[in-house]
């Protein structure tokens, strides 16, 4: 449940916002349905301030039905080439995973960034 002080309000569960304007999109209605259901999964992440901070990492996801991290590098891999992600940092071995960005809303700051020209932008590839 969300936190809320403000008092007689009632609390709500938070959500995933989704404008309508990307759902409908022509790119959104081409991409399948594992890549949609990821999509999902990374924003659900996103808490109004840490965009560019959101992970896709198999040993993240797999605790939400991903069985194979081929399926999943596939899906990453459509949601950047239809450019509804952002990669935002290059992971590496040992124990640094990638980090992506919604391109619908714009990137928050971060030290973490191997690019930060992206900053405060909203980049809008599936346009």
């Amino acid at each position: 449940m969300a936190k809320n002080n403000a008092k007689g309000r009632k609390k709500t569960a938070s959500f995933v916002a989704l404008p309508k304007y990307l759902i409908n999109s022509p790119k959104y209605q081409g991409l399948r349905g594992n890549s949609v259901k990821l999509l999902t999964q990374i924003a659900e992440q996103y808490n109004g301030g840490n965009n560019g901070d959101l992970q896709a990492s198999f040993s993240i996801l797999k605790h939400k039905g991903w069985k194979s991290s081929e399926t999943l590098d596939g899906a990453i891999k459509e949601l950047l080439e239809s450019g509804f992600l952002v990669k935002t940092r290059q992971g590496y071995f040992p124990n640094i995973c990638s980090l992506y960005g919604l391109t619908w809303q714009p990137l928050d700051v971060s030290e973490k960034y191997d690019d930060s020209s992206l900053i405060g932008k909203v980049l809008a590839w599936w346009k």
